[in-house]
């Protein structure tokens, strides 16, 4: 047997298999005993349970991220952009957007070039699709978000029904837009550095929402678009690349997806 074993793991007292995956990091002094016709004895084990890297990169990101809208009228202005591009715009999210839409927002044509000629405009439109995507997530995400619209008031913190929208717009994205087999178009940047930015934020701040498929299918969009997929452009490397386009390439990564 074995007892005061660390969060997540389990003895099966009949074939003494310790199996799970730990929760908690830290560390553990466990009792391990075995018996037998001549007696039973006991074992110390200390066990060291280390943190999850990429989970303290993403908590060290969330709250650089939901810090920046602390200030009280940050949060207003979350709160307003976020509920405008949600449900109040001119131009409010297209919740049932299926195959056979060519946006999430009707001022933001993302199908090159059916439903928009020029590239580098359709690659501009994916990232500002993703950029609203990531205010509604910042909204849900921080503290005091909220907004009254005719006397009627939505709180936007932890709102399960954005939750819902935030990430139905991210399934339709990687399976229409930046997905994970598609040949990208117009500005590299877009697709290889800010729209991958955008598109990683908004995963940290809603991630415990997020299912094992979900963050499955959105690392293979992620991976298709960076410099070493079959979209690397053949002037983009890591060499090159000074000041502010690393620190964004390096924004890329905290979710656990790879380069």
């Amino acid at each position: 047997g074995a007892s005061n074993l660390p969060a997540g793991l389990s003895n099966n007292p009949s074939t003494g298999l310790i199996s799970g995956t730990p929760t908690v990091a830290g560390t553990n002094n466990v009792i391990l005993s075995a018996s037998n016709a001549g007696g039973t004895s006991t074992k110390n084990l200390t066990l060291t349970i280390n943190p999850d890297y990429f989970a303290l990169i993403r908590s060290r990101r969330s709250s650089s991220l939901i810090a920046d809208g602390l200030a009280a009228s940050s949060v207003s202005s979350i709160s307003s952009k976020a509920y405008g591009f949600w449900k109040s715009n001119s131009v409010p999210l297209n919740t049932s957007a299926n195959s056979s839409s060519t946006a999430l927002w009707s001022d933001l044509p993302l199908k090159y070039p059916s439903a928009v000629s020029d590239a580098n405009t359709a690659s501009g439109n994916m990232v500002t699709t993703f950029s609203r995507i990531e205010k509604m997530a910042q909204a849900w995400a921080t503290p005091g978000c909220s907004v009254t619209v005719n006397s009627v008031t939505t709180t936007l913190t932890g709102n399960a029904e954005l939750a819902t929208a935030i990430i139905n717009a991210l399934d339709w994205m990687v399976a229409n837009n930046y997905t994970s087999t598609a040949t990208q178009y117009g500005n590299w940047f877009d697709w290889e550095v800010q729209g991958a930015q955008n598109f990683v934020d908004t995963q940290i701040l809603i991630y415990s929402q997020l299912s094992a498929a979900q963050i499955a299918s959105y690392a293979a969009a992620f991976d298709n678009y960076g410099p070493n997929s079959a979209n690397n452009r053949d002037y983009f490397s890591w060499g090159p690349l000074t000041g502010a386009k690393v620190q964004c390439g390096a924004r890329c990564f905290p979710t656990g997806h790879r380069w």
